[in-house]
């Protein structure tokens, strides 16, 4: 799906392309702004990234609080997500990782 592209993604695509161009081929990005608050990831953002750089092997962080965060991940082509918080306050199983455990 088409996103709107903000202040951060801008950013995010800036600076990625200086590293795509270096030979980068794997990033983390961290949505400070969400990390820690088990509110939902910056999917716009990443689908941003995603969409300038098909080929990134892109691990998301930052506000994943629940299995349904970490599927629309996977649905936009991240390649891994940092999962953090919502294990340690049990709103994400390590059984309900399994399936995501050597996907790549």
């Amino acid at each position: 799906p088409p996103t709107t592209a903000t202040p951060n993604s801008c950013a995010a695509i800036a600076s990625v392309e200086i590293y795509i161009k270096k030979g980068m081929r794997s990033c983390i990005c961290t949505d400070i702004r969400k990390d820690g608050l088990l509110q939902g990831p910056s999917i716009a953002l990443y689908q941003s990234l995603m969409n300038q750089f098909p080929s990134l092997h892109l691990i998301a962080s930052g506000g994943v609080g629940s299995l349904a965060d970490i599927e629309a991940l996977d649905a936009i082509g991240c390649y891994a997500v940092i999962v953090g918080k919502a294990i340690y306050e049990q709103k994400i199983s390590l059984e309900q990782l399994k399936k995501y455990h050597y996907a790549h």
